[in-house]
């Protein structure tokens, strides 16, 4: 999930992804947060 986000260009920097995944956030969320 990580490497598909990182080469469509919507996260820009792959760590807030991988804390918020890691904090138990869904990728939604994260992806409606920000």
């Amino acid at each position: 999930m990580l490497q598909l986000i990182a080469k469509s260009g919507r996260g820009r920097a792959p760590k807030p992804i991988a804390e918020a995944l890691a904090g138990g956030r869904s990728l939604d969320e994260f992806l409606i947060e920000k």
